[in-house]
């Protein structure tokens, strides 16, 4: 016996699973030759005590059918008083032995005459009982009693050691996916990418079986995303439907969506929902709110194969990896703000913010393009001034916001009627100005004013319901590639158009083109 020992705390921490631990220590006892039956019991998830690893003697297949339940409104028996004093029991003669009348049945059976049963304790908690049985009274002397005493606490010791290894296991995937996480947070640069990796990378580190988001308020929608360990593909609609059942029953449990459930074959789930649970093999599971700002966005749900696996370190990852999406989703929002303040910035630069239309420094940068383009390929350049005659009248009399619907209504007309190539931009108060190229003759040139010229047959009608008649001048310069420069195309441009506006009283046309040779004749 005590040989059988040392060789038991030799090999017990070598064993590579829980179940072959518990079914060599039983194995071993039983070739001692002292025992006709040696069992290890301890309870299932539904409170009841089984006898498993049931070695030597013919009365296994007996044995097998025996249980017993921890329920207080269950009669006792001697398995459950030890599990619940964590003392051990001993009868000497068993047959006689009227505090468990449970077992003699089959003791008697058997020809079982003294029994024993020894706690074994697993983080100092009496968790299962090491059972004994021979066919003499006073078979359990002290020594006898001593060694399986040492042979149950060694056993205790053994499951702890894999409790531990579990731990340390946990522990490094619990450090792996903070880890993983970090490197999620600062490589996503949306939403739709930071919330499919989450989900991925957390499934991938095993320690859970499906991990979710969803959008708050779902009511059957779609989640953001998930993901479940070993499936490279979409979940199916098993794991979807689980999915759903699973959020209702924590939004139903607490609201803002923070929740743990460690037994989900015991939360009163309904029939649906439990059917759902039991397909997937999900036992735990637990879900956190994810803000945006300063509002709810979504919730991230975890589930797990294992029952009880949401301690308070697992929760505090769980918490953790919500803020850290938190504080990602602000910064994607930060960075997108910023992006289109840029993007504004960049605009506000080259538009008038009144008409969107390019403002002089867009100006600017583009008639230089087209002055290289027209000496490198050839054409002519037509600069054309615009100015809305009488304008102050306008801001006078119908005020300045009224001037400004004037102002929108014919950028809006000059872009309706130039060609989409051509460039237009307004350069400070009622003055436009437009760069139209490919125009090979001074009829396509005469034609352009033509249709520009209409711009003021229809009156403008503002927001109030006020129609006003609004007229305007045009100047026309040319450029085909002589020595002449941007500015002095522009300056020639606004010349003609202050001779239009000059002889406005007396003109025959709104219009004037500037010539080199004289800047009086009008075409």
């Amino acid at each position: 016996m005590y040989q059988t020992l040392v060789e038991e705390e030799h090999n017990l921490f070598e064993a590579s699973s829980e179940s072959e631990l518990l079914d060599g220590m039983s194995q071993r006892l039983v070739k001692t030759g002292l025992f006709d039956l040696v069992g290890l019991a301890w309870p299932d998830e539904e409170r009841i005590v089984r006898c498993r690893f049931v070695s030597g003697g013919h009365g296994r297949e007996l044995i097998d059918k025996w249980s017993s339940s921890l329920d207080e409104d269950q009669p006792g028996t001697i398995v459950r008083e030890v599990l619940r004093s964590g003392k051990v029991f001993l009868s000497s003669d068993h047959l006689h032995d009227v505090r468990d009348c449970d077992c003699r049945v089959f003791a008697r059976e058997l020809g079982i005459k003294a029994w024993a049963a020894f706690p074994i304790k697993r983080s100092s908690v009496p968790w299962g009982v090491i059972s004994v049985a021979a066919g003499d009274c006073d078979f359990f002397d002290h020594g006898t009693v001593a060694l399986l005493t040492s042979s149950a606490q060694l056993l205790g010791r053994a499951l702890d050691a894999f409790d531990l290894r579990a731990r340390i296991k946990r522990l490094n995937s619990l450090y792996s996916l903070q880890m993983t996480q970090s490197e999620i947070i600062s490589g996503a640069d949306n939403e739709e990418t930071l919330v499919q990796e989450t989900c991925r990378k957390l499934a991938d580190g095993r320690l859970f079986d499906t991990v979710f988001i969803v959008p708050a308020g779902i009511d059957g929608s779609k989640p953001l995303a998930i993901a479940a360990a070993g499936q490279s593909d979409e979940p199916d609609s098993h794991t979807f439907s689980a999915t759903t059942n699973l959020i209702n029953l924590i939004l139903q449990r607490c609201p803002i969506g923070r929740c743990s459930v460690n037994d989900l074959a015991r939360c009163g789930s309904g029939a649906v929902a439990s059917q759902a649970f039991e397909r997937m093999e999900w036992k735990s599971a637990a879900m956190e709110p994810i803000t945006r700002g300063h509002r709810l966005f979504a919730h991230l749900g975890v589930v797990s194969r294992c029952k009880d696996l949401f301690d308070t370190e697992v929760l505090s990852l769980v918490a953790r990896m919500a803020e850290s999406l938190h504080r990602a989703l602000d910064q994607i929002d930060v960075k997108r703000e910023l992006d289109r303040e840029l993007a504004q910035q960049a605009w506000l630069a080259l538009h008038d913010p009144l008409t969107s239309l390019y403002n002089r420094t867009g100006l600017d940068l583009h008639i230089d393009k087209a002055f290289a383009r027209v000496k490198r390929t050839g054409g002519m350049i037509n600069a054309i001034m615009l100015d809305i005659d009488d304008f102050k009248h306008i801001n006078d009399t119908f005020g300045h916001a009224a001037g400004d619907e004037i102002l929108s209504q014919v950028a809006q007309r000059i872009i309706a009627t130039v060609r989409q190539s051509d460039f237009v931009a307004r350069l400070g108060g009622d003055e436009f100005i437009m760069i139209a190229e490919d125009m090979r003759t001074a009829v396509d040139s005469v034609a352009l004013l033509g249709r520009l010229s209409n711009l003021w047959q229809k009156p403008f009608r503002l927001s109030s319901g006020t129609e006003i008649c609004v007229a305007g001048s045009f100047g026309l310069a040319k450029y085909t590639g002589s020595a002449d420069t941007p500015d002095a195309l522009c300056h020639r441009a606004d010349a003609a158009l202050y001779l239009t506006k000059k002889n406005k009283k007396n003109r025959k046309a709104c219009w004037q083109i500037h010539d080199d040779a004289d800047i009086d004749i009008v075409v």
